[in-house]
């Protein structure tokens, strides 16, 4: 009889590494999470290969760095990624999400036996709405993706007015994304009918991101000041249309810091509980314990460091760190405790990872490595540095396809365990940090004279200039593709 493998892979957007206790957070905010990593492997530098929503996904799904390994968005139909894959093995497959950015129009429903798009379902009752995701549909039946680029620049304006309509008006704070007791429901759901096979299940939860909409009974039990209707409305109001490199509003003082991060907390916990009725249910299914599971972020979320709410063009490691658990199959039977490890992982290793709990051969195509191969001790090559990128216009806002009159430009960084060298090709400007002793990033050295730090910043620039010169010489006759989301935001 043919062994039963199955694979859940979490991914929650806007996730900070520093939410859980494994982390050195002991506020309780996330207290499911905290239990299973007590019976899991815990990677303390899990690096995202970027800091927004599509070119870290294309990192996850298709174990590619963005920009260095290609444009990120729409994932390639011609290429294979990990849901498609899993499919051709003849594994049942599932995804699950409520991302704009995730879903048919940019293909992350190939390789998905079944595939439910919340997002379109959470916004499909109003006719504006309606008409925004019809068009959406009438081009992508047509296949004219050419108009499809050249159109989301107005379908965002549109998207986006909706959303500050809904923050501003008197009714009930209601938040753009399906949430996570309606994202855990459809996987319980569909794990009910299918538990008893071999299958790859993907949840993607959005309470974490802006703007913030926790139940209120969620609040309490993380808040550290009370957050009355009217200081939420006007979070919900601000948050929603900050923007970076713009100053903050007047009237904005420390203490809508501290609410705004009681706020973001909140989701968390929120995700945390249904998590929790996840976890029950596959122990009540007698799964749990068989199960792979795998709980991670695509990027981070300032929380105001380096004068940022959000996730914008920035490269920092309050974007870049995220958590990463992997919980293996009987894990208490082979192991007496946690596990955790210090080595640099990122991203793209965790298709590879997937692969082998599924018990598939790794893809030619794939540049990450299987993580099961450091827990093993079994040829894991160490990465002596990790690349993350994105592509910008920081007075572009809304576009995706790189016009000729406007141009597009790369910011890069290249890290060591010590060392962070940040790279803004629009304004040809550096960032040298030393995580070790300035973890917060807050002191740039770049321009600082001494022998060592010279050595060390010859050698990031080098290996920067080198992944730059390449990407530009392939990309010369062709346009950048951006994201299908608002360069700055998503």
């Amino acid at each position: 009889m043919k062994k039963i493998n199955r694979c859940i892979l979490v991914t929650i957007d806007c996730w900070r590494f520093d939410r859980l206790k494994v982390f050195g957070n002991n506020k309780n905010i996330m207290p499911n999470l905290d239990n299973i990593t007590k019976e899991s492997v815990i990677f303390k530098n899990m690096i995202s290969n970027s800091s927004n929503t599509a070119p870290s996904f294309y990192a996850i799904f298709m174990s590619k760095i963005p920009v260095i390994d290609g444009d990120y968005t729409p994932l390639p139909k011609d290429k294979e990624s990990l849901p498609k894959i899993i499919e051709g093995e003849g594994i049942k497959t599932c995804g699950i999400h409520s991302n704009p950015h995730l879903g048919r129009i940019t293909h992350y429903n190939e390789g998905f036996d079944e595939f439910y798009d919340l997002f379109e379902n959470h916004n499909s009752k109003s006719l504006r709405k309606s008409v925004i995701r019809s068009i959406y549909h009438f081009f992508e039946i047509l296949e004219l993706e050419k108009i499809i680029l050249y159109t989301q620049k107005f379908i965002w304006k549109l998207i986006r007015n909706l959303f500050r309509k809904t923050i501003t008006s008197d009714k009930k704070f209601k938040s753009p994304y399906a949430n996570a007791e309606t994202v855990a429901s459809k996987a319980i759901n569909w794990l009910s009918k299918n538990y008893k096979q071999s299958f790859f299940l993907w949840l993607h939860f959005m309470d974490a991101h802006r703007p913030y909409f926790p139940p209120d009974e969620f609040i309490g039990k993380v808040a550290e000041l009370s957050i009355s209707d009217k200081k939420k409305k006007f979070l919900h109001k601000w948050g929603n249309n900050f923007k970076p490199f713009l100053d903050l509003p007047k009237d904005f003082n420390k203490e809508y810091e501290v609410l705004t991060e009681s706020l973001y907390n909140a989701e968390l916990n929120y995700i945390d509980y249904n998590l929790g009725l996840l976890k029950s249910f596959l122990k009540k299914k007698k799964i749990y314990e068989q199960c792979s599971l795998i709980l991670t972020a695509d990027h981070g979320e300032a929380l105001f460091e380096h004068d940022n709410l959000g996730h914008q063009i920035s490269l920092y490691d309050e974007l870049l760190r995220i958590p990463f658990i992997l919980k293996l199959p009987n894990f208490k039977s082979k192991f007496k405790s946690q596990i955790i490890f210090d080595e640099l992982v990122e991203s793209i290793d965790i298709a590879p990872t997937i692969l082998e709990l599924l018990k598939i051969p790794k893809h030619k195509s794939f540049n990450g490595q299987n993580l099961l191969k450091l827990i093993k001790s079994d040829d894991f090559n160490e990465k002596d540095f990790i690349f993350s990128a994105l592509l910008h216009n920081k007075n572009n806002v809304y576009s995706f396809i790189r016009k000729k009159d406007v141009p597009y430009y790369v910011m890069i960084s290249c890290r060591t365990k010590k060392w962070k060298l940040i790279f803004d090709e629009e304004l040809n400007h550096y960032e040298l940090f030393n995580l070790l002793e300035d973890p917060s990033e807050s002191t740039n050295l770049y321009h600082v004279q001494k022998p060592d730090l010279n050595l060390i910043k010859e050698l990031l620039k080098n290996l920067i200039r080198k992944e730059i010169e390449s990407y530009n010489s392939e990309t010369k006759k062709i346009s950048r593709i951006i994201s299908l989301h608002k360069i700055n935001g998503r």
